[in-house]
């Protein structure tokens, strides 16, 4: 049996991400920190997303909808999302090294678009 691989944790993340808007635009209500794929799945919390839970976004609109079928109603791109939160958190821990963490970012992008 292959041993399931141990989520990455991070709840300095998930606060920077709770303080962002709700990925849908103009949404006045708090963010939640929405896991894709979910935590029972192996997601870690490095891919999270801002999704309000009083608006209906969080359980009624992604989880009701799908992943794909949400993105595509309301024009969202959750991969783009992520990688530009993650660039966000890091420019916030680290303002020293803004450029070679923008170098960085950018190498694994690249990756991320070659395996696809």
């Amino acid at each position: 049996m292959i041993p399931k691989q141990k989520r990455e944790i991070d709840k300095k993340y998930l606060a920077y991400i709770r303080k962002q808007p709700c990925l849908v635009y103009p949404c006045p209500f708090k963010s939640s920190a929405h896991h894709d794929p979910s935590k029972g799945s192996g997601g870690s919390d490095y891919e999270t997303l801002p999704l309000c839970e009083e608006g209906g976004h969080h359980i009624e609109g992604v989880h009701k909808l799908g992943r794909e079928t949400f993105q595509k109603k309301l024009g969202l791109d959750f991969d783009a999302d992520r990688i530009r939160l993650l660039m966000g958190y890091i420019e916030e821990i680290c303002p020293e090294n803004v450029d070679s963490n923008k170098v960085i970012i950018q190498a694994l992008i690249n990756s991320i678009k070659e395996l696809k």
